[in-house]
Order: structure tokens, then C-alpha cells, then sequence
């Protein structure tokens, strides 16, 4: 099939850079989001700060924002937990375990597992952001009304689907196109406490 679309302009939205000929990549900048809200975390006085990252991470896909955060943690000395967690254990079993290792705050990777976070977090008997600072991924309509509102990233979908036509329209006049990664929307709200 794919030899039939070889001529065809292609273009993949928030997957991962694509090695395949003529085929580009429109994707949020995982890296820099991730790497803005540790800035944040960090400039507030955090240096335990724990990854929850729901999925799996056995993908390349699932990797790279791990990767990215230790990564960071090692440019500004920052105290990061890298935990291991199995497939069928519960939000709360993960919650628990990242709080055994005395994290002053959580970055909750992926839209849906904020609001999980926090009911994990209640259920520990754990105040956000009294007892533990918390910074997700945005869920729209809902990120601004938990309380306390979450602080979070958004991705730009506005954006990564404008650059993806401007991408494609290049695509079918005959240029060159590249991969294009797309900034974070960071949203400061009530999540994060400050500790200096």
C-alpha cells in the first residue's frame, strides 16, 4: 500500500518524527513542555519531584518525555524518582509508592490522569498543593475547575493543526518540509505551592 502513496503529501499529526520518504511530522514539543514545568517546580523551591506517567513505557512514543525529564534533572542536579510501576497496578498503588520516597510534587503525564491523580491523592489523605504540589496535562473544562485548579500544560491543537496545513500545502506545491514541533500552553493556577 504504502509504495501507491509514495507520491501522495503526507503528514502526521502528534506522532513522533516519521523516517518515512515524504512523509512529515506535526507534534507537540513534549521535550519543552515537560522541561518548562520543572522550571516552574524548580524556581518554586522543588527538588523531589516525581514522574506519573500512566502508560506504558515500553514505546518510543511513551519514552521520550521520561527521557526528557531525566534528563533535566540531571542538568540542574534536580532529585528525580524514576519509578517502574506494572500494568494492573491501581493510580493509588503508584501514588502511594511515589509518595514513599518523600516527592515535594507530581508531574501527571497525559490529559486524563490529573483528575485520577487527584482522587488518588485525596484517598492517601494528601491536601494538594499543602502536602503535595501537583502539575498535569490540561484537560479542558475541567483542569481550571478541580480544586484546587490544576496548573498544567496544554497542547496546542489549534496551532499543530494550522502548521499541518500550512505543512501540507507546501507538500503539494513540490517543497521541502521538515518535522515541526509545537510549543506547550502553560497554565499557573493553585496546584503548585511554593516553597521557598
Amino acid at each position: 500500500l504504502f509504495p501507491k502513496l509514495k507520491n501522495m503529501p503526507l503528514v502526521c499529526l502528534n506522532d513522533l518524527p516519521n523516517t518515512l520518504e515524504n512523509v512529515s511530522t506535526v507534534h507537540s514539543d513534549d521535550e519543552e513542555g515537560i522541561r518548562r514545568a520543572l522550571d516552574y517546580l524548580v524556581d518554586c523551591g522543588h527538588r523531589r519531584i516525581g514522574l506519573f506517567c500512566a502508560a506504558s513505557l515500553s514505546g518510543e512514543d511513551r519514552l521520550k518525555p521520561f527521557l526528557g525529564y531525566r534528563r533535566f534533572g540531571m542538568d540542574v542536579k534536580l532529585y528525580a524518582e524514576p519509578l517502574h510501576f506494572h500494568h494492573n497496578s491501581t493510580v493509588s498503588d503508584r501514588m502511594k509508592a511515589m509518595l514513599e520516597h518523600d516527592v515535594t510534587a507530581l508531574l501527571v503525564s497525559g490529559e486524563r490522569y490529573g483528575m485520577e491523580a487527584y482522587g488518588a491523592l485525596a484517598r492517601l489523605g494528601k491536601r494538594i498543593p499543602e502536602d503535595i504540589s501537583v502539575i498535569g496535562w490540561e484537560n479542558a473544562g475541567f483542569s481550571e475547575h478541580q480544586i484546587p485548579p490544576m496548573t498544567s500544560l496544554e497542547q496546542d491543537f489549534r496551532g499543530i493543526a494550522s502548521s499541518a496545513f500550512d505543512m501540507l500545502e507546501k507538500k503539494i506545491r513540490g517543497e521541502q518540509t521538515g518535522n515541526v514541533f509545537i510549543p506547550y500552553k502553560f497554565h499557573i493556577r493553585e496546584s503548585v505551592r511554593n516553597l521557598k
